[in-house]
């Protein structure tokens, strides 16, 4: 028997001119097909970018976002002047509960900031909390309020020399425990604005046991302070701190006792059954030397 050829087994492939066309269009349409995505993802996909945390340059990224945020935040919902933006004021802006109250106590303790430096020494403000508060707040000498009170302050002396000779407004001896904005007014130098500051600070400290401690009041000008010593007078009229009785909250209120100092009185006088005497304060380092010797007119054990 003859064998046949090999190539007589590709006989049964042989395709006819047309048919050859169809399988070259097919293959030409799943070569594109399987070379698509590639295409595709080199021409119009963005090549996935690498994120590193803690590069310098995103970490400007990330600063400069945080505060275009804080700085569009809304203002007309507190009081964006620092001395006289209360609890509220701070929580709402976005400061922590715990950080407002100390920067309150801070600032009752020293009758006010009178520079940002001062702001700044608040106990437990990290860097973030002060750049925070530098971008959200302001101090009266960087607006136009201290203008204000200049200007208020040359109206108030010049009606005073203008009416001089009226024996209704000659300067009299003023009761700084009692005496009303009206009263204080009559003083040199003191318009409404100073008046009003001066009774605030009584309030705080719960009355005057000294002529020096008018002069602690914030934003008087050393050209009026000699005007308050000459025609104040003090009578004992003041209240008494309840150092075995009042809370943290309440004993941190007193200019002279900031938050932190208040909860280590009160731990104190809770761990040894009250406190007896100024010397107990003086030996437990609870309030320096100085602080006591003003305070001690206020102590009730």
């Amino acid at each position: 028997m003859k064998k046949k050829p090999l190539f007589s087994f590709f006989e049964g492939f042989k395709q006819s001119s047309s048919e050859r066309r169809v399988v070259f269009l097919l293959s030409i349409i799943v070569i594109g097909l399987s070379i698509f995505p590639f295409i595709y993802d080199y021409f119009f996909v963005s090549p996935p970018q690498l994120i590193v945390k803690n590069h310098p340059v995103n970490q400007l990224k990330e600063r400069t976002s945080n505060s275009k945020l804080e700085n569009s935040r809304d203002h007309s919902s507190y009081n964006t002047l620092l001395n006289q933006a209360g609890y509220q004021d701070l929580t709402t802006a976005g400061l922590a509960p715990r950080k407002a109250k100390q920067l309150l106590a801070f600032r009752k303790s020293i009758g006010g900031f009178k520079n940002w430096n001062q702001v700044f020494k608040t106990y437990a403000l990290n860097k973030d909390d002060k750049q925070f508060l530098r971008a959200n707040f302001q101090l009266e000498e960087e607006t136009d309020s201290t203008l204000e009170v200049a200007d208020s302050m040359k109206n108030t002396q010049a009606e005073f020399d203008s009416n001089k000779d009226d024996t209704d407004n000659e300067p009299i001896l003023v009761d700084a425990n009692r005496g009303s904005i009206e009263d204080l007014k009559r003083i040199p130098g003191i318009g409404p604005y100073y008046a009003k500051r001066i009774i605030q600070y009584r309030n705080a400290l719960g009355g005057f046991h000294s002529k020096e401690q008018l002069l602690e009041t914030y934003g008087i000008p050393d050209s009026v302070k000699k005007n308050l010593i000459k025609y104040i007078i003090i009578k004992e009229a003041y209240s008494m701190i309840q150092v075995n009785e009042w809370s943290v909250e309440e004993l941190s209120k007193h200019p002279y006792i900031s938050y932190k100092q208040a909860k280590r009185i009160v731990a104190y006088r809770t761990q040894h059954q009250g406190i007896k005497s100024i010397d107990e304060l003086m030996k437990a380092a609870l309030l320096d030397e100085n602080i006591l010797e003003k305070l001690q007119p206020y102590i009730e054990f």
